[in-house]
């Protein structure tokens, strides 16, 4: 959510339904802050298939650079941002970003191998992988 105001709303929805539950949000994003800002357990994002911009959004579909498609590049991708904290962007310097949780999108015919890929090269660089819990 990159609006201060919705991400407000869908954080004090989560918070009214059981402030209990977890909020997963975009590393970096307004809901980010504002699941923080109620006390929920809040959990940052990254993607492991998608480019960013040095604003911390992520490349448009359809612009050179949006998508990874390969997931020995993206694990890659990921292993150095988990060693320093920086993402590569596609027009400038790596950004700093947080996450507890990384996303690759289902909506491509190779997902589930890719996520499958990425997280066999994490295992094997010694990457731990546990569930995320609320309250």
């Amino acid at each position: 959510a990159g609006n201060k105001e919705v991400a407000l709303a869908i954080a004090r929805t989560v918070h009214a339904i059981d402030p209990d539950l977890a909020l997963l949000a975009i590393s970096g994003t307004c809901l980010e802050e504002a699941g923080r800002e109620l006390g929920l357990a809040t959990y940052s994002e990254i993607f492991a298939d998608r480019g960013y911009q040095s604003n911390g959004q992520l490349v448009p579909r359809g612009s050179d650079g949006a998508m990874i498609h390969d997931a020995d590049a993206a694990a890659e991708r990921l292993l150095d941002f988990l060693k320093t904290g920086l993402m590569p962007v596609v027009d400038g310097d790596p950004i700093p970003l947080k996450a507890q949780s990384i996303c690759v999108h289902g909506d491509g015919p190779s997902a589930v191998a890719m996520a499958q890929q990425i997280r066999a090269r994490l295992e094997a660089e010694g990457v731990a992988f546990a569930p995320f819990t609320a309250g």
